[in-house]
């Protein structure tokens, strides 16, 4: 007891510097307190961070992944797409200059400027003369394929004349002449089901002719309307842009030549692309539309094939299917 009463004696008569060294320890011993408790909560802070890093880590690989996928999705469709489309090398598609580009956005570069005046149909032909040496155009039944003075009726099924079974009709503008054949390698591919010699219909007709009526036959195609109206002067042209529909495809029309002919209106509504009628209506007439044209190159049962003029010249069948069926 009095040792702790001496001691607080001595306490009350300590010097000022030792006053200010205990003060200056206690101080350095609650800074060290309060440091020790931020780098406690510091740690709490970085853990968080650092979780929602490997977080974010953990997901970005996964997105990738997912592209990547998607793209190479992508590449295989393309590559099957590719894979069913021709014989020739890759897809083309034809600019209204007549250049064959892979892609439509190409074509800016290719644009044809038109300017209207009196021989609007001269100029467009022209153009057509220049650009193209073979063509193709659909109708109801048939692919009508050009090529020179000859055309050829294509027919997407089997038709018949007189009562005698046809697969494709052979025009000469040169000769005026229409001949139809019954083509058994034609009529194969176009049966639904297995095709059966025996069962043919075309077996009977072996590369046997069958003249048929030149002016009945004879086909006038969209290039045949500008060539019939090369010299007229229009008597109304519409410049706006149209869109209309033709066997489910979409045409953007720009002009329409209005021109009078037998005293009936005929109207060229002219494909904005390739600058040739994709429409034509006469007065009194159910119109024409040239649903899909193709210059140069047309699909044939899917597949993207050249116009030569041997697709306007008749080859000889007999011969092979003769010898495979002799008995």
């Amino acid at each position: 007891m009095k040792q702790q009463l001496i001691a607080s004696k001595k306490s009350r008569f300590l010097t000022r510097s030792q006053k200010t060294r205990i003060l200056n320890k206690t101080r350095f011993r609650y800074f060290f307190i309060r440091l020790a408790y931020a780098q406690k909560n510091m740690k709490k802070v970085m853990l968080v961070v650092l979780a929602s890093f490997l977080l974010l880590a953990s997901c970005a690989p996964r997105a990738q992944v997912q592209e990547t996928v998607s793209n190479s999705s992508s590449i295989v469709l393309q590559n099957e797409t590719s894979a069913n489309l021709s014989p020739v090398d890759a897809p083309l598609i034809q600019c209204p200059d007549g250049i064959f580009v892979s892609s439509i956005k190409e074509c800016d570069s290719h644009a044809v400027i038109l300017s209207v005046n009196d021989t609007f149909a001269h100029m467009l032909l022209e153009q057509s003369h220049g650009k193209f040496s073979n063509y193709a155009y659909l109708v109801d039944d048939a692919l009508i394929i050009v090529s020179g003075n000859r055309s050829r009726y294509y027919f997407s099924q089997l038709s018949s004349v007189e009562g005698i079974p046809i697969t494709d009709v052979y025009v000469d503008r040169s000769a005026k002449t229409a001949v139809a054949y019954c083509n058994i390698d034609r009529e194969a591919h176009l049966s639904p089901t297995s095709f059966d010699y025996e069962r043919s219909k075309c077996k009977g007709y072996l590369d046997a002719e069958l003249n048929v009526s030149f002016e009945a036959w004879d086909p006038k195609g969209p290039i045949d309307f500008l060539e019939e109206f090369e010299n007229e002067t229009p008597i109304l042209v519409e410049d706006n842009l149209l869109t209309i529909s033709i066997g489910g495809n979409s045409k953007t029309i720009q002009p329409s030549l209005h021109y009078e002919k037998n005293g009936k209106e005929v109207i060229l509504r002219i494909d904005k692309r390739y600058n040739i009628p994709a429409k034509v209506e006469i007065e009194g007439q159910p119109p024409i539309d040239f649903r899909d044209t193709y210059f140069d190159l047309m699909i044939v049962e899917g597949k993207q094939q050249r116009i030569t003029p041997d697709w306007v010249t008749y080859q000889n069948v007999s011969a092979y299917w003769l010898k495979g069926n002799s008995k």
